[in-house]
C-alpha cells in the first residue's frame, strides 16, 4: 500500500474514532467518559494492526482536528534510529 494512502487511512479511523466527541453527539455522560470508554476497545487499523489508544490522544487529535482539520489527524512520518 501506498505510504501516503496509508497514512490517509489512517487519518479517516481517527476522524471517525474523535467525531462523536467533535460533534457533541457521544452517549456517554461525558467527553472524557466517552474517550475513556473508546480507550478500551482495540482499533483495527487499515494495515490490519490492533492498536488501544489513550483518552489523551484521543483528547489531542480532537485538537488537532479543530486547529488543523482533516491534515492535522494525518500521522506524521517518523525517521527511526537504528543501533
Amino acid at each position: 500500500m501506498d505510504e501516503s494512502k496509508k497514512f490517509i487511512e489512517e487519518a479517516s479511523v481517527r476522524l471517525a474514532l474523535i467525531q462523536p466527541a467533535y460533534n457533541e453527539t457521544y452517549p456517554d455522560a461525558t467527553k472524557r467518559a466517552y474517550y475513556c470508554r473508546m480507550a478500551e476497545k482495540p482499533v483495527r487499523l487499515p494495515d490490519g494492526r490492533s492498536v488501544l489508544y489513550s483518552p489523551g490522544t484521543l483528547a489531542c487529535w480532537e485538537s488537532d482536528y479543530r486547529r488543523h482539520g482533516f491534515d492535522g489527524l494525518i500521522p506524521k512520518k517518523r525517521n527511526l534510529r537504528t543501533v
